[in-house]
């Protein structure tokens, strides 16, 4: 026992988040919050359609707690493989469903630990999509309450096809 306490002492003094990953289940690694909480980034992405083999990425956003970061296709999306590399944690809504678009798209396969809040929060009885969990928490997203997947690609279009950038805005207001 005093050995796994001074090793697991050692790989947190270290930030070896992976260590911890490899003796806990994934429905508790939410624990590792509040101790990695400094190299922890939000995800959230934007496609053109549900599946990774016939459609793209339009606009992937991160969230490190201090400062949003948009990259947009045409213009940064390339920007994102090294910067999401400042990370250790990565948080996500349904995230398990749209890494495949980040690795088939970029072709980059994530390695942070992944702390996915749609189970997470599905475990504690809220469902019904993001939308609806923050609603039910109480957090307060009216300016981008009726863009849904179906309007975020056509914003993504209205921006693509005509440089609409008010359209760009409300797509990323609606990813960050």
């Amino acid at each position: 026992m005093k050995e796994s306490i001074s090793e697991s002492q050692e790989q947190f003094q270290n930030g070896n988040v992976h260590y911890f990953a490899d003796h806990l289940p994934h429905n508790q690694y939410w624990r590792f919050f509040p101790e990695f909480r400094e190299s922890t980034a939000y995800l959230n992405i934007e496609t053109t359609a549900l599946d990774p083999w016939l459609h793209g990425i339009t606009v992937i956003t991160l969230y490190d707690g201090k400062q949003i970061f948009s990259y947009i296709r045409g213009k940064n999306l390339d920007d994102f493989e090294k910067d999401v590399q400042k990370y250790s944690v990565l948080g996500t809504y349904n995230g398990r469903h749209y890494f495949p678009f980040i690795a088939m798209y970029l072709g980059l396969k994530l390695n942070q630990i992944h702390i996915d809040l749609r189970y997470l929060l599905n475990s504690v009885g809220y469902t019904g999509g993001l939308h609806k969990c923050e609603e039910n928490l109480g957090i307060d997203r009216e300016d981008i309450k009726d863009i849904d997947g179906c309007t975020a690609v056509i914003r993504w279009e209205q921006y693509r096809d005509n440089g609409n950038k008010k359209a760009l805005e409300s797509l990323l207001a609606h990813s960050g």
